[in-house]
């Protein structure tokens, strides 16, 4: 997990990922450019692909695998007399959401997600208030940096650090204050039968923390992200979520990020770590690994694991802004300390601690009285 203090998707920088702090200091932006460059150079080929959907049947057969899985481990837990699952809580261990609830998961996307580390689910929202999501982000974003400039708001009450600055911001977003926010995470979590909010609580539980809410904005001449995970390696189910929704469609030149499937390994991590030292390569996982552009429609999200490898393309078109709205959601067996330090959070929201069962009654609340109005 990233250290207090530290934004989750700058992580890579403070961590064995990218070396150490002499290392990023020495090489700075100009090392990464040229990792990110050469990065892209190994990933296009044959190798690469666009994320799509998972058909139904593709959905059904990995929730079959991880039920068959989860029967296996329950058996080795009885044998041992320890406990099993997905990083089991066994007495005196951290309370936390220690396996996957397949009846929660009724797309069959959370699924997914286990198996190959990201999944894309389409219509996530209506085009309708994507569109209205949209414009209200992009008059947020000259609010706050008005309110910066001014000296009316902190910049990190308004803004998170984010890999790459250059033309593209990490906008933290309100939650109650935007009739635009609300509606959109009314219908991710209890309209539509998308599915998406049923493979998050699968699972990471009712009590997942929520852990980031903002919006990644890139305009034309956006820099090429490093390949990069948002958490080091693990062994246990994901430590978190994060479901990136496009606000527009999203073409191939307008910069799309790019996830390698079934990287949320010790493999591809030590491989990663072991590139900068040994300086850069074209042989590896790298040069063979599926990859997929995540060239999303309007409304269309894709949900993953933070551990899987996975870095922001840049934004070679003329005039078209890629904007994404984004929340994240934390294992509760991750520290609290971690959720109020090192997010893409509003201080306000950070305070407040709210899980996933509180987000979805305060959208249902707010809907009730908004259909009365």
């Amino acid at each position: 997990m990233p250290p207090p203090g530290t934004d989750a998707r700058t992580f890579e920088l403070h961590s064995d990922i990218a070396g150490s702090d002499a290392d990023v200091e020495r090489n700075g932006q100009q090392n990464l450019m040229s990792r990110s460059a050469l990065e892209e150079e190994l990933l296009e080929g044959p190798q690469q692909g666009f994320l799509e959907m998972a058909s139904e049947e593709e959905r059904r057969m990995a929730t079959k695998r991880i039920k068959l899985q989860l029967k296996e481990r329950k058996k080795t837990a009885k044998r041992t007399a320890g406990g099993g699952g997905f990083g089991a809580s066994g007495k005196g261990r951290v309370r936390e959401h220690v396996e996957f609830a397949p009846n929660k998961d009724k797309g069959g996307f959370g699924a997914i997600v286990l198996e190959e580390g990201v999944a894309r689910v389409n219509g996530c929202m209506s085009t309708d208030t994507a569109e209205k999501l949209l414009a209200y982000i992009n008059r947020q974003l000259v609010e706050s940096m008005d309110e910066v400039s001014e000296g009316k708001a902190e910049e990190l009450s308004r803004f998170a650090d984010v890999l790459g600055k250059r033309k593209r911001w990490d906008m933290l977003l309100p939650l109650e204050e935007s009739d635009e926010v609300l509606q959109a995470m009314h219908e991710i979590f209890h309209e539509g039968g998308n599915g998406l909010g049923g493979a998050i609580e699968a699972i990471l539980g009712k009590d997942s923390r929520l852990y980031e809410l903002s919006a990644l904005i890139s305009d034309p001449g956006s820099e090429r992200q490093a390949l990069h995970p948002d958490f080091p390696y693990q062994d246990t189910l994901p430590p978190a979520l994060t479901s990136f929704v496009a606000l527009q469609d999203v073409a191939p030149d307008m910069g799309p990020t790019t996830f390698l499937p079934r990287s949320s390994t010790a493999e591809h991590h030590q491989e990663l770590k072991d590139r900068l030292w040994a300086g850069h390569s074209h042989q590896g996982l790298l040069a063979t690994a599926p990859n997929k552009l995540n060239t999303l429609g309007t409304a269309d999200c894709s949900l993953y694991n933070p551990m899987t490898l996975h870095c922001g393309g840049a934004n070679r078109s003329e005039d078209k802004r890629r904007v994404l709205f984004y929340f994240s959601f934390m294992n509760p067996a991750v520290g609290a300390e971690t959720i109020t330090e090192g997010a893409s959070l509003r201080p306000e929201l950070k305070e407040r601690g709210l899980t996933l069962q509180n987000i979805k009654k305060i959208v249902k609340d707010w809907k009730k009285v908004e259909s009365l109005a």
